[in-house]
């Protein structure tokens, strides 16, 4: 499955996923295990992954801001919510006004959004537990996202990174492509560009001040390509 990628591409890719695994076990050994016992804590490891825009950090040597954990069990994305709302719970990071540049500083009011919970990491930086996809596979949540640098991901259960040929020049390349048009925003085309980024095509971006419109330019999607699992 690997065949994709050059050997030092895989070596480095296993280091990144023995990297994952770390902060993801991190987070479950904070957990309370009175709590997570038995079936729940099985749900809960059975449905993770890790996705998003920390394997392109790290790919480019960048100080990884958020870990964002996925759920894909209804039942467990219900369990961390009781879990980190209830009594006794320091780990959900406070806000302020200064939260972009500054996380972590308890002036506020806890982190928690319809989206994500956002927590201490035992291992620095923070962790978002993204909350807003319950029932949904990870090739649907991927499907999601607005670049395909970011549609990579890590399962719990398997200890496997999934990524793409094309995913991977798009991270190695550090070149935006837009994997979901629906979902495309300015400011984050921006923010991707101030960090070195090149632009995504104009052919596959909606306009600015106008409504989307449905004569894109297709791009290929990550989860209809032949995916390698990284072991």
């Amino acid at each position: 499955m690997c065949k994709s990628f050059s050997d030092n591409e895989v070596v480095t890719l296993q280091g990144f996923r023995d990297q994952l695994q770390g902060v993801y076990l991190a987070w479950m050994d904070s957990l309370d295990t009175k709590y997570f016992q038995g079936v729940a804590m099985a749900r809960m490891f059975n449905s993770s992954y890790i996705s998003g825009g920390c394997l392109p950090s790290l790919w480019n040597h960048e100080l990884v801001n958020d870990w964002d954990f996925y759920f894909a069990d209804k039942r467990a994305i219900e369990l961390l919510v009781k879990y980190y709302t209830g009594p006794g719970i320091d780990d959900v990071v406070t806000f302020d006004s200064t939260y972009g540049k500054n996380k972590g500083i308890p002036i506020h009011e806890p982190l928690i959004t319809n989206n994500a919970i956002t927590i201490k990491n035992p291992l620095g930086s923070t962790i978002q537990l993204v909350i807003k996809y319950p029932n949904t596979s990870i090739k649907k949540i991927t499907a999601d996202f607005d670049y395909l640098h970011t549609t990579w991901y890590w399962s719990a259960k398997e200890n496997q990174i999934w990524i793409s040929r094309n995913i991977l020049n798009s991270i190695e390349e550090k070149r935006l492509i837009i994997n979901n048009q629906d979902n495309w925003n300015n400011k984050r085309e921006e923010k991707f560009q101030g960090r070195g980024w090149l632009e995504s095509d104009w052919r596959t971006r909606p306009p600015v001040s106008s409504s989307f419109i449905t004569t894109w330019v297709n791009n290929v999607n990550p989860t209809s390509l032949p995916v390698g699992a990284i072991t």
